[in-house]
C-alpha cells in the first residue's frame, strides 16, 4: 500500500504518520468549515470520519456542556482520536467508535449535528451513508459537509490517480445526495482556494418541508414491504379495499393516499414529480429506502415506473397494473385536461356524472357489460367532496406532461406489468419502450380488470412475482 492510500484508510506505521500530519494539515479548512456551524454550548455532536480526533476536539471546545462522539473506520485513527481526547472520554463527553458511516450504533434523533471534514470522498454508498446520517440527527438539526478539493478543475483529478477509492463530488452532486436523503435548506460555500462546505438541515417537520402523504399501514412491521399505489381520481380504500386483508398476511402494505385525495387532509394534489418525491421520502424514512415491492394501478404504475428510474428508493419488483403511460406535449396535455375535467370531476365530487347522457351511458354499460364495469366504478370510491377540481385538473395534466424515460433498466429492480389485451397491441409497445426488460403477463382482460373483479387471483399473482426468489 502506497503511503498515500492510508488518507483512505490509515493502517500501521505509515497510517499513525498520516492521522498526524492530516491533524495539522487539515487544521484552516476545518477552523474555515466550522464557521458555517452554529452549536449551542450543550448541543450533542457526531464527527463521522473523524480521522486524527482533531476535530473531535475543537468541537468539545465550542460545546463545553456537550457530548461529542466520533466514528471512523480505521482503528489507528480511533486509537489517535482517543489519546488525543482523553480527558473528555474520561469526564463520560466524549465515545469514538471504530466502524462505518453505512450503519452508526447510535440512536436515532439524538445528535444535533453531524460534521464530515475531507472523508466523504471514500464513504461507500453514499446515499445510504447520507440516510443514515438523516437518522441519527434530531430534526432540526444541521449536518456540514467540508471538502478541501470540489472538483471544479482537473487539478483535483490528480487524487484520485494516487489514492484508490477517492471519489471528488462537486457542490451540485453532494446536493443531490442529501436532497435524495431527506435534507433540506442546503447551503453551498466555496473559498476562493477550492475549499467546499456545505450544509443541510434535517427539518423539524421531517417532511423536507413538505407535507407528507397519507400512508395506510397494514400487517406485521417486520415483513416484507409492498407499496400499493392507487389509480387516477381513486381513493385508496376503494381501490385496493378488497385485496390488502389478503396481503397482510404475508406483507407489510402501505397504500398511498395522494394528497387531495384523503378526507382526512386538506391538500391539493401538486405534481407527479412533487408526489413522487414525498413518497420517496416516506420510504426512506420508515423503510430505509429499500422495499420488497410496489403495484402501481393504472396511475400508479406510472409512479412505480418514476421510483424506479429516479433510483432514490430501490424496490426488488415493480409491478404496473395495466397502465396506460400516456405522454403528450403541454398543449394537448392543456386541452385533454380542459375537455375531461368537467365531465369527470362532478363524478368525483358526487358519486355520477351531472351530464344525464353521460350517466345513462354507464348504466347502460353496467348492465351491458356487467361486472366489470361496476367493479371498476366501485375503485374511485363513493362522492367526496373535499376532492378539489384543481386536484383533478393537476393530476390529470401532470400525468400527460411528466416524462417517463425509455429502458429503464435498475440493477435488482424486476419491472412486471399486468398486459390487458383488450386494451390494445399499441401498449405492449409502450411497455417494451419505457422498461429494458419487462416480464409482460398477459391477461384476456379490460383495464385493470383482474384487481376489479378478481381479487384472489390477482393476490395470487402479485404473491407469485414476489416471491419467486425466496
Amino acid at each position: 500500500m502506497s503511503f498515500f492510500e492510508n488518507t483512505r484508510d490509515p493502517k500501521g506505521f505509515g497510517g499513525r504518520m498520516m492521522v498526524t500530519m492530516m491533524n495539522l494539515a487539515h487544521t484552516p479548512v476545518a477552523l474555515w468549515g466550522l464557521h458555517f456551524l452554529h452549536l449551542a454550548p450543550d448541543a450533542k455532536v457526531l464527527d463521522c470520519g473523524c480521522g486524527g480526533g482533531a476535530n473531535i476536539k475543537r468541537l468539545l471546545k465550542r460545546c463545553p456542556r456537550g457530548i461529542v462522539k466520533g466514528v471512523d473506520y480505521s482503528a489507528v485513527s480511533v486509537e489517535k482520536s482517543r489519546r488525543l481526547n482523553a480527558e473528555a472520554i474520561q469526564r463520560d463527553r466524549c465515545v469514538i467508535w471504530q466502524g462505518s458511516v453505512q450503519r452508526i450504533i447510535f440512536a436515532s434523533d439524538w445528535f444535533d449535528a453531524v460534521t464530515a471534514f475531507e472523508t466523504v470522498y471514500f464513504w461507500p454508498d453514499l446515499a445510504k451513508c447520507f440516510r443514515e446520517v438523516w437518522r441519527v440527527l434530531k430534526p432540526g438539526g444541521t449536518f456540514l459537509i467540508c471538502n478541501e478539493v470540489n472538483g471544479d478543475t482537473d487539478k483535483d483529478k490528480k487524487w484520485t490517480e494516487i489514492i484508490d477509492g477517492m471519489t471528488i463530488y462537486k457542490d451540485t452532486e453532494l446536493k443531490a445526495y442529501l436532497e435524495q436523503a431527506g435534507f433540506c435548506d442546503i447551503a453551498v460555500h466555496k473559498s476562493k482556494t477550492g475549499w467546499l462546505c456545505l450544509t443541510a438541515v434535517k427539518r423539524s417537520d421531517c417532511g423536507c418541508g413538505r407535507q407528507e402523504n397519507e400512508v395506510y399501514e397494514f400487517g406485521a412491521d417486520t415483513a416484507p414491504v409492498i407499496l400499493l399505489l392507487p389509480g387516477t381520481c381513486c381513493h385508496w380504500k376503494s381501490n385496493f379495499g378488497q385485496v390488502i386483508p389478503l396481503l397482510q398476511r404475508d406483507f407489510r402494505v402501505l397504500c398511498v393516499s395522494y394528497d387531495g385525495f384523503d378526507e382526512t387532509e386538506s391538500t391539493e394534489f401538486p405534481t407527479m414529480l412533487a408526489e413522487t418525491e414525498k413518497i420517496e421520502a416516506y420510504i426512506l424514512k420508515n423503510c430505509g429506502g429499500h422495499i420488497r415491492a410496489a403495484y402501481g394501478c393504472s396511475l400508479g404504475g406510472s409512479f412505480v415506473g418514476l421510483l424506479a428510474a429516479r433510483k432514490s428508493i430501490h424496490m426488488d419488483y415493480g409491478i404496473l397494473g395495466s397502465s396506460d403511460l400516456d405522454q403528450c406535449s403541454k398543449l394537448a396535455a392543456k386541452l385533454q385536461t380542459n375537455l375531461l375535467r368537467p365531465l369527470i370531476y362532478p363524478l368525483i365530487r358526487d358519486g355520477q356524472f351531472k351530464s344525464c347522457f353521460l350517466q345513462k351511458r354507464l348504466e347502460k354499460c353496467s348492465a351491458e357489460k356487467g361486472d366489470y364495469v361496476r367493479a371498476f366504478m366501485a375503485m374511485f370510491g363513493a362522492a367526496r367532496p373535499y376532492v378539489t377540481m384543481q386536484s383533478c385538473k393537476n393530476q390529470f395534466y401532470s400525468d400527460l406532461i411528466t416524462p417517463l424515460p425509455e429502458g429503464i433498466d435498475v440493477p435488482g429492480t424486476e419491472i412486471h406489468i399486468f398486459y390487458a389485451l383488450k386494451m390494445g397491441a399499441k401498449y405492449r409497445a409502450r411497455y417494451q419502450q419505457h422498461f429494458a426488460h419487462p416480464v409482460i403477463h398477459e391477461q384476456d382482460l379490460q383495464h385493470e380488470e383482474l384487481l376489479a373483479c378478481y381479487p384472489y387471483k390477482w393476490v395470487q399473482l402479485v404473491k407469485s412475482i414476489i416471491e419467486q426468489g425466496v
